[in-house]
């Protein structure tokens, strides 16, 4: 291999990482600097709603950052904020308004075929369960609870999305009379 091709090669990959760099960490049009939310969205391997060590996480969705409203629940007049990809699986945000309510969402027909929500809010560690509930009623929008931006503008965490390969069942106790 010639320099001049190998220097034709570095250059191809250093525009790749470029390319991909700016479309996992683009700087939103609301906000800028470093991204004050991240999501991570993962496969949940054994649909438990805990993520494990080694379960993958799942890139090429596309997540939205809603106001939840004056009234700080999810209603129908709530306003998209921001919307994002990820090549990776962790969706960065930037939340415009410290003290306001948001919410994450994703309408069922944008998340990987045939994948099903992981329990929701299973374990003890908030930055590792489901916190992504079942589609809102009379739509195709999923949805994670109301938080709120800090006041500090420190980084939320804990708002991540596992998704398994089967529907999960609520197990409830036999009764016998």
């Amino acid at each position: 291999m010639t320099s001049r091709s190998v220097l034709a090669t570095l250059a191809l990959a250093t525009l790749a990482l470029i390319a991909a760099f700016a479309v996992t960490h683009q700087v939103s049009a609301i906000g800028q600097g470093d991204p004050r939310l991240y999501v991570v969205a993962w496969k949940d391997a054994n649909c438990d709603g805990i993520r494990q060590d080694g379960e993958p996480e799942l890139p090429n969705m596309t997540l939205t950052l809603r106001w939840a409203g004056a009234n700080g629940t999810i209603d129908a007049t709530d306003n998209d904020v921001e919307e994002m990809g990820s090549l990776t699986g962790t969706y960065p945000f930037w939340l415009p308004g410290a003290g306001e309510p948001y919410f994450i969402s994703f309408r069922s027909e944008d998340k990987p075929q045939g994948m099903y929500l992981a329990p929701f809010r299973a374990g003890d560690d908030p930055t590792r369960d489901n916190d992504m509930t079942m589609p809102l009623a009379g739509t195709t929008l999923w949805a994670t609870p109301v938080f709120t931006m800090p006041l500090d503008g420190s980084v939320v965490t804990g708002q991540d999305i596992g998704l398994c390969k089967y529907p999960y069942a609520v197990s409830l106790p036999l009764v016998v009379r």
